[in-house]
């Protein structure tokens, strides 16, 4: 291979490269000496493909390479090691070649094997150096550039350093060196002296390189997009952390959490409200006409209560449904004593106690009295509050009546009413037909399409009371959900738009590491894939933290109220899958814009 550079010309403030021409043969080692300032290293970055602004061509062959080919085409070797803190050198090396045998392979050759597993700032200098070769030869490269690479080293090391590359000497391989020092004149093919942009002449040594073997064998394993990732999260979790440290991740992980509750609420509420409606209200029972309940697919499910009415002396005798159908239950609905239990017990109105007993005060003196009604003997254990709103106890529901006439049996009730068990008042009253009929659907809640189906039969639309409320309820969470939501996403795309600023902040201080990347042989796609994979490293540990919380707090909800909640995965996921692309798609536009930038100006700006 023969590498040809013509009329290049390079300035700075001043000419650094003047008309410089040269050709290069591969199996050949070249050494660029000159003083500090000359333009060695100004020449080994055009040569590398780092510097693209220069007047001049380079050919390999008869074809022209551009600065991308170039740094296809060449490893580079640099005064300092540059290796990446926080990571051993096996993962320095890994990052940029997936081949674990090869690298190991590469450093047994170099008798540096044992130095994989520790980190760069436990090596000695000449170790380091030695780790910096290698690295350069990963990627097979067809020219080696080496700049200053025993200016740090003491006198032991550049010795060993400067056999090393000779040894590098194959035959599809262009060794170039640039130093000021003169370790690597011995094996030099040409000494090319430099004088301020000039060539000011050439030493050739001839034939000191007849035996070209080939040093090393290149890798034959091809880059695993699985490794690739794991490596990339690595490498993040290492030299990043405080990319995933908790301030970092816990306003993404609040966000998250908020979304979460959002659509717990929004699923559970429901469900939630009807559980603590059901231990105060008797929300399995409803009025239902005999065309809305010949329309329900499960009217074989529901339990019917017949009207039954018993007048005696001024006194008018009604039902009381079972215990979770009865509105009589409702807390202050009853002013003295409890809900019946045995059949023979029974309720009566304050006016009623008034009647019977002359009280006017404390009507508690005639809680188990016996009542003698239709020639059956009752025993009184609860006074409902007075159905006269001018006379009754503020103490009473303030919904008494809207509760009381909800049942369609008790709608008109007034004076004096006693209030007997169903069991016993179809035995001793009269029968009477009605349009509409109080029923009960044991669990009606438990089941959402039974509600839904009920709903339907409905001509009201509704099934109670008590589902006028749940409706309401429901409605207002889902408005307020969709505002909390319409709040998430502005206030999350004003944070994006923040977030692109940090991100070029971040970028700024992390530039040489992205231009020495390159350097070292990474595609710019790649070098993308792993920004990237940091950020979402990030947005996962805070997706993750903010499952964590959510499980906590759901876990001490069941713990206090005996009850589980879930959200709503479909709409959850797709919430959060929008912000995730939201995320990543201005994290890879901020990346992407970085990265149009000269490498040469990320290295030394």
């Amino acid at each position: 291979m023969k590498l040809s550079i013509k009329n290049i010309k390079k300035a700075y403030d001043r000419e650094v490269l003047s008309n410089l021409s040269h050709e290069f043969q591969s199996g050949k080692l070249y050494v660029i000496k000159g003083v500090s300032g000359c333009g060695k290293s100004t020449f080994l970055n055009i040569v590398g493909g780092v510097e693209r602004d220069f007047d001049g061509t380079i050919t390999i062959g008869n074809e022209i390479c551009t600065a991308a080919n170039l740094r296809q085409m060449t490893g580079y070797v640099f005064q300092y090691s540059l290796l990446f803190s926080n990571i051993t050198i096996l993962e320095n090396l890994y990052i940029i070649k997936q081949d674990k045998l090869f690298i190991t392979n590469l450093c047994e050759r170099f008798g540096v094997r044992d130095l994989l597993g520790k980190y760069p700032e436990q090596l000695s200098g000449g170790e380091r150096q030695r780790i910096s070769i290698i690295r350069a030869l990963l990627n097979n490269p067809k020219i080696l550039l080496l700049d200053e690479p025993t200016a740090s080293l003491d006198e032991k090391n550049s010795k060993t350093v400067s056999k090393i590359v000779s040894d590098l000497c194959a035959k599809d391989k262009i060794v170039i060196v640039a130093t000021h020092e003169s370790y690597f004149d011995d094996y030099a093919d040409e000494i090319i002296y430099l004088n301020y942009g000039n060539i000011e002449k050439i030493k050739k040594n001839n034939n000191v390189h007849t035996d070209k073997k080939e040093v090393i064998e290149n890798s034959k394993l091809e880059d695993n997009k699985k490794n690739d990732i794991i490596s990339f999260f690595k490498y993040n979790l290492k030299r990043n952390r405080k990319l995933l440290s908790f301030f970092s991740v816990l306003p993404y992980a609040i966000m998250f959490l908020l979304i979460m509750i959002t659509s717990t609420l929004q699923n559970s509420f429901e469900k939630e409200y009807i559980n603590a409606i059901k231990k105060k209200y008797p929300v399995n029972a409803f009025n239902i006409y005999e065309s809305e309940l010949n329309a329900f697919i499960y009217k074989d499910k529901v339990k019917l209560y017949d009207l039954y009415v018993l007048n005696e002396d001024e006194i008018t005798g009604y039902y009381i449904s079972s215990k979770e159908d009865s509105v009589l239950v409702i807390d202050g609905m009853i002013e003295y004593g409890v809900f019946p239990d045995e059949k023979n017990e029974v309720i009566i109105s304050r006016e009623m106690a008034e009647k019977l007993y002359g009280l006017k005060d404390d009507y508690s003196s005639c809680l188990g009295e016996k009542i003698y009604f239709y020639n059956n003997e009752f025993v009184v254990t609860g006074i409902l509050f007075s159905i006269d709103e001018t006379t009754r106890n503020p103490k009473a529901n303030e919904k008494f009546l809207e509760y009381l006439y909800s049942d369609i049996y008790y709608q008109g009730i007034e004076g004096n009413a006693i209030f007997i068990p169903y069991d016993t008042i179809c035995n001793i009253g009269e029968k009477k037909e009605t349009e509409v009929k109080r029923a009960s659907y044991a669990g009606l809640y438990d089941d959402i399409n039974v509600v839904k189906k009920l709903r339907e039969s409905m001509t009201s639309g509704n099934i109670n009371i008590f589902d006028d409320e749940i409706n309401d309820a429901q409605n207002l969470l889902d408005g307020m959900s969709l505002i909390m939501l319409c709040i998430f996403f502005v206030c999350f795309i004003i944070s994006c738009i923040f977030m692109t600023s940090q991100i070029d902040l971040e970028l700024y201080y992390r530039k040489k590491e992205i231009g020495f990347m390159q350097i070292f042989g990474l595609k710019k796609k790649k070098i993308l894939k792993i920004i990237l994979s940091g950020y979402l490293l990030k947005i996962l540990t805070s997706f993750a933290l903010s499952i964590v919380i959510y499980g906590i707090g759901v876990w001490v909800y069941f713990i206090v109220f005996n009850s589980i909640v879930f959200l709503n995965y479909i709409y959850t996921a797709a919430i959060i899958f929008s912000i995730f692309i939201i995320y990543l798609l201005a994290i890879y536009i901020s990346i992407l814009r970085f990265m149009k930038k000269d490498i040469i100006k990320l290295i030394t700006d």
